[in-house]
């Protein structure tokens, strides 16, 4: 089977096109294997503390009652799993019942910790201060002439607990991400704040951890769209730009492959326009001086032929009589 030239040349361009897909999906990839640290690692980085923060408030405000519900509508909105632990590595609830001690050493220094040696409950006294602007509060103040026994605020809440800050403008969370190469899945972890519950006691300081295979396609972790139509913009520019000259590079070379055809069957004064400068342009010159060289030598056989033809008659028309015989003769 023949494929014409265009074809073949758009069948390049999309291979070009799937071959860049997959080194950009192997680059990030790559990256994503060495965590937040990198450009695209500051993006996953973002969507964590923003999911962190989603989770925080809804905590906050919810009884623990509440909290299996929102960890469940969290799961399936973004398709991942949903684990909340408590220091140091303690399983709370969510679909995630155990982290790896692998996992969780190696999301430690990410999150500028130490790995821990021997006790697991080692490992999170090492993590940096997480509060509500970025340091560590005194949660256990309480207001004066209050014990911890003594009666709730106008909240309801226990007397030894202050109210979070609403805004999350200024909060930062301590987060990391880790690929677990046993299970094959990737594990984002963040460090919230204390939260505030409705049982007694001190704050909850947890930690939360989202499971996924994939963190490109996990609308959680990474918003896919503005990628995809920046993308699908760059395709459409090329497309506008490649698509017009790869066209007049065809529609030339089909119109020299119909002249010599002509030219080929006898037509020698059908002729090619000229204009372009480049190589096709100089095919094209070439092409009409041969029909040009062809056309004249045609022609001068056609007269070399007429002057013989000419010259033939004459001599056998003068045989043909006897005066002209006898001319011949002598």
């Amino acid at each position: 089977m023949r494929l014409p030239l265009y074809n073949r040349i758009l069948l390049l361009f999309l291979l070009n096109v799937i071959v860049l897909g997959g080194a950009l999906a192997w680059i990030a990839h790559r990256q994503l294997r060495h965590g937040l640290n990198t450009m695209l690692g500051a993006v996953v980085s973002n969507r964590i503390q923003m999911a962190a923060e989603k989770v925080y408030d809804e905590l906050s405000a919810s009884p623990k009652s509440q909290w299996p519900v929102i960890l469940t509508n969290l799961e399936k909105s973004s398709g991942v799993k949903v684990g909340l632990f408590q220091m140091p590595n303690e399983y709370v609830l969510g679909s995630l019942p155990h982290m790896p001690q692998k996992v969780f050493d190696g999301l430690l220094p990410k999150m500028g910790g130490r790995p821990t040696r021997g006790r697991e409950d080692q490992g999170m006294r090492h993590l940096p201060p997480s509060g509500p602007h970025g340091g560590s509060p005194d949660f256990s103040r309480r207001p004066p002439g209050r014990g911890e026994d003594g009666p709730p605020d106008r909240d309801g809440r226990p007397p030894n607990r202050q109210k979070p800050q609403s805004s999350t403008a200024q909060r930062e969370f301590a987060r990391g991400l880790v690929y677990d190469p046993d299970s094959k899945q990737y594990w984002a972890m963040s460090l919230m704040p204390p939260v505030f519950s409705d049982e007694p006691g001190p704050p909850d300081r947890l930690i939360l951890a989202m499971v996924t295979r994939s963190v490109i396609t996990c609308p959680l972790l990474f918003d896919a769209r503005p990628w995809l139509w920046g993308i699908a913009a760059s395709l459409l520019f090329s497309a506008l730009l490649w698509l017009p000259f790869v066209r007049s590079i065809t529609r030339r070379i089909n119109q020299i492959v119909r002249v010599t055809q002509d030219i080929s069957s006898g037509q020698f004064s059908t002729r090619l326009p000229e204009g372009r400068s480049d190589e096709l342009g100089s095919l094209t010159s070439a092409v009409n001086q041969m029909a040009d060289q062809l056309d004249q030598f045609i022609k001068g056989q056609r007269r070399f032929s007429g002057d013989v033809a000419h010259e033939l008659s004459s001599t056998i028309r003068e045989c043909k009589s006897p005066s002209g015989c006898c001319k011949m003769m002598s």
